[in-house]
């Protein structure tokens, strides 16, 4: 029997196409997917103060967890 594992992915949401293609081109190698999670942080505003742009927000991170079987 199989165990399952677990392989997660982070990537900024101006890499995006980027971080797509690494995770489909991962689901194409694994035999069976269970499931599948992600998040996307919140955007943070920049400090006004610290910044060139102001009012600028800061790109959010996204996490994809998949669930799998070798």
């Amino acid at each position: 029997m199989a165990a399952d594992r677990i392989r997660v992915f982070r990537f900024s949401e101006t890499a995006i196409t980027e971080g797509q293609d690494e995770v489909n081109s991962f689901l194409e190698t694994v035999g069976k997917v269970h499931s599948v999670t992600g998040n996307i942080a919140p955007q943070t505003m920049r400090d006004s103060s610290k910044s060139l742009t102001m009012g600028a927000t800061i790109p959010s991170d996204i996490l994809i967890i998949v669930r799998y079987e070798d």
